[in-house]
């Protein structure tokens, strides 16, 4: 049974959704929905779903905004909208595909199949998946990640700070290295958020003890290879909170 989820502002956007999956896509349940995208960001990750439908013009929080919120590696994403302009930036999101309001139901059941598809060709490599996922931890004073098309030991303060760009982060060490790798930056924040590291923006998590000066006028701070990173309005003060407790 594959789990869904399914976030839409418009209440009917919903229900005619878990219509047509009753209808049509017998091998789905839906066992989550909501039409609050702002909290569907805080709870989509303690769903365990399978697939997310995910409404893009959204109050407050649109669909891509929600997308970049939260860590939804362990799920599959089809945008469901009546605007079609947003289709290459869906599929620049990695999304599975992108189904136009109003839904088609032969379409809604091609969008399935395309999941099952996908899911089937990804089991032979379950168990190197698996041993990859689990690998890719903090361990003492090291982070273990996916660099070079292997797992390689970084050392924590060999890191700078980290960028997203979309589903992807960047790192940048010192010695002015970088490498990009396929996990999104909260993923990171998580990992690395008990080890002096603190999410400065939407877009950068820093190392604290990197960190050579805070400029609350201009909104950035200095790290200790001279790159000047922003610091969202927001986070100034916690930021500025978490440098005058860390201990070095």
């Amino acid at each position: 049974m594959i789990r869904i989820g399914i976030v839409d502002d418009e209440p009917h956007g919903v229900d005619n959704l878990c219509s047509l999956l009753t209808k049509h896509c017998p091998e789905t349940k839906v066992v989550y929905s909501n039409t609050d995208a702002i909290q569907a960001a805080r709870e989509i990750e303690n769903q365990r779903l399978d697939l997310l439908m995910l409404d893009i013009r959204m109050p407050a929080l649109d669909g891509f905004q929600l997308l970049a919120e939260v860590d939804h590696e362990n799920f599959e994403v089809i945008f469901v909208t009546a605007h079609s302009d947003y289709a290459l930036r869906a599929l620049r999101m990695s999304a599975l595909d992108y189904l136009l309001k109003p839904i088609d139901p032969n379409e809604l059941i091609l969008a399935i199949s395309r999941f099952l598809d996908r899911k089937s060709k990804l089991r032979p490599q379950q168990m190197q998946i698996a041993h990859e996922v689990f690998t890719e931890e903090i361990k003492p004073n090291q982070i273990a990640v996916r660099k070079n098309n292997e797992l390689q030991l970084i050392d924590l303060s060999e890191i700078l700070y980290c960028k997203a760009e979309n589903n992807y982060s960047w790192f940048y060490l010192e010695k002015k290295e970088k490498f990009i790798v396929s996990k999104t930056l909260k993923h990171y924040e998580r990992l690395l958020m008990d080890y002096d590291f603190f999410r400065v923006h939407q877009s950068y998590l820093i190392n604290l003890t990197k960190v050579k000066a805070l400029s609350l006028s201009s909104g950035t701070v200095r790290l200790s290879d001279g790159a000047r990173i922003p610091v969202a309005k927001v986070k100034r003060g916690l930021l500025r909170k978490a440098l005058q407790g860390l201990s070095l």
